[in-house]
């Protein structure tokens, strides 16, 4: 929740003295404020809290935005045990199932697991009638082994009758026999503090992801901008054979504002619009 002091501190050294890589993260969790709690007043100095993890050798800091927690097609919580419901669970009724849900957020993401609403979300676009689904990795550099995320990630889908599509393979729709299937795994590279500040060891990271999903015969391709890839990957092109889906929110549908990085002379497509809304749901627009 940031604010720092000397106790946080005791947790970090610790980590440091067991782990090779020690990773923070610091976010003001609206979903354990009760109403009539000032959320708005719950003290932020993050520029003090990062001075004070950097001077205690911390490797990481995952700065998450409430949009990015609590996105509006991810409404899944924790429900805590009955616990919550004596003492202080009786006056702050929000607070548990606020922290449980928040706690099991993190977690995942540290982990590096998949998403547990990822079969289910895919599911549902094929039965809304969707033309293509495909899917997406936050290849997770902390966590490392960048093979085993990709297994784990198809091998987490297929446990859920999910298929992943082989190269050249044409995609079908959902149907009770064959289950779900994906067309694609994109790639989805950026956030300079998810990553190493080495670009070669970013690059080596990628790669060993993109051999095993292509070992595994499975649709690849890049998200990223000129923006993200270049201070991350160092401007790389070991990967522009792979199809690139760029974001730049012009709000033009169109390749109009193009230019060249990271070795891709064209994109696929282009994310124009993030934010939006369609029939009630939160959706980014994108053109192709």
């Amino acid at each position: 929740m940031g604010a720092l002091h000397e106790g946080h501190m005791t947790l970090m050294n610790y980590s440091k003295r067991e782990n090779g890589l020690t990773v923070a993260s610091i976010f003001v969790n609206p979903t354990q404020f009760s109403q009539g709690e000032d959320l708005d007043k719950y003290p932020r100095q993050v520029e003090a809290d990062m001075n004070l993890l950097k001077k205690n050798g911390v490797d990481v800091l995952f700065l998450p935005s409430s949009e990015e927690m609590y996105s509006p097609n991810k409404l899944h919580h924790v429900e805590p045990a009955a616990f919550s419901k004596i003492f202080e669970g009786q006056a702050r009724p929000e607070f548990f199932r606020g922290v449980s849900t928040i706690v099991t957020k993190l977690f995942n993401i540290s982990y590096g697991a998949p998403d547990p609403n990822g079969p289910a979300t895919i599911n549902d676009a094929w039965n809304a009638g969707m033309a293509h689904v495909d899917g997406y990795i936050f290849p997770c550099y902390s966590c490392g082994n960048p093979a085993g995320q990709m297994d784990a990630t198809i091998d987490y889908l297929s446990s859920h009758n999910v298929r992943m599509l082989k190269e050249g393979e044409l995609r079908e729709s959902s149907n009770s026999t064959v289950g779900a299937s994906v067309g694609m795994l994109w790639l989805d590279v950026e956030g300079t503090q998810y990553w190493s500040s080495s670009t070669s060891a970013n690059v080596n990271f990628l790669s060993a992801m993109v051999q095993r999903g292509k070992e595994r015969g499975v649709s690849l391709g890049i998200y990223s901008s000129a923006s993200q890839w270049n201070p991350i990957m160092g401007g790389s092109s070991a990967f522009s054979y792979l199809p690139l889906w760029y974001a730049h929110y012009d709000m033009n549908p169109s390749f109009s504002d193009w230019y060249s990085f990271g070795g891709w002379s064209k994109p696929a497509i282009k994310q124009y619009a993030g934010d939006q809304y369609f029939c009630s749901a939160g959706v980014d627009k994108n053109y192709y």
